[in-house]
């Protein structure tokens, strides 16, 4: 592997199910990529281990994350925080474009229970989450969902090569 392609080279978390979408998307990018176990998120550029993108297939699993596995989804940002790693939480859905649209989201859970959780309250705790965890919230359609994760890594590692490149010149 020349050390370009080490540049380039992706990991994917070996317990992220596989999404042949977003594989696909990277392969055809012609991106390199590897599935190992990851601490924190499910994918990164290896030559910047320090922002990592969580994966969320929908609204409804983000829900889950803020309620029922509250503990393990804290527990996931307290390690990137410690670990100073950008921590991006990238959720498709196909009517939510950022954070604030939240607030109107309509939880299919409030069918069933009325515990459950409203738009309003969802968008104050995930916001509480980005300030306290300095994590961010993106949000994509499942058609823009490959480019946006591909984007992201992209204009992160650019960012950091070039900080380290300040550094040395």
């Amino acid at each position: 592997m020349t050390s370009s392609s080490r540049l380039n080279q992706i990991q994917i978390d070996t317990r992220e199910k596989k999404n042949g979408f977003i594989e696909q998307y990277i392969e055809y990018k012609g991106f390199p990529y590897i599935r190992s176990k990851m601490h924190v998120g499910d994918y990164m550029f290896r030559c910047n281990p320090y922002y990592v993108i969580d994966r969320k297939k929908n609204m409804s699993e983000l829900y889950g994350n803020l309620t029922q596995q509250h503990k393990r989804f804290r527990n996931e940002m307290l390690q990137a925080q410690a670990t100073n790693t950008k921590l991006v939480i990238l959720i498709q859905d196909e009517e939510i474009k950022r954070l604030e649209d939240v607030k109107t989201w309509e939880n299919p859970q409030s069918k069933f229970s009325d515990k459950a959780l409203d738009g309003y309250e969802v968008y104050r705790r995930l916001d509480k989450m980005r300030q306290v965890y300095d994590c961010e919230f993106v949000f994509a359609t499942r058609a823009e969902y490959a480019s946006t994760v591909l984007h992201l890594l992209e204009d992160a590692r650019d960012k950091w090569l070039n900080g380290i490149k300040e550094i040395y010149l």
